[in-house]
């Protein structure tokens, strides 16, 4: 006879997703508002640490700060990957471009929850 096994809870995995990404070394400066978010958007919790991996990938010399942003004009709200370089050239933005377009394939289903740029604020050492 075999043993069912309950799925944890949504609210579990996501905080645990979350864990295991500051484990990575991703900065994730409000940890209540990412679980939150993936709490609401449970679609995402397998999709984050592929396009996470991704944009390491292609931007190993940054630092990865995950955060949620919420547009004050408009009822949105997203994640943004933010890439933080120790220094910025003119090859930044094309290489996140990159990033990005590595990144359509993972993001279907979900393209506009998640979204990879930069602010142009200094890393704080990778």
């Amino acid at each position: 006879m075999s043993k069912v096994v309950a799925k944890p809870p949504i609210l579990a995995e996501a905080s645990q997703l979350v864990e295991q990404l500051q484990a990575q070394g991703v900065a994730i400066p409000s940890r209540e508002a990412i679980t939150t978010f993936l709490t609401a958007h449970p679609d995402l919790l397998a999709l984050l640490t592929p396009i996470v991996e991704t944009a390491r990938e292609h931007l190993p010399d940054a630092e990865l700060s995950l955060e949620r942003y919420t547009d004050p004009e408009i009822d949105d709200e997203y994640l943004v990957i933010y890439a933080r370089f120790p220094e910025y050239d003119e090859g930044v933005l094309q290489r996140i471009d990159r990033a990005r377009e590595a990144c359509e394939p993972l993001w279907q289903g979900a393209p506009d929850l998640v979204f990879i740029t930069t602010d142009f604020k200094p890393s704080h050492g990778v």
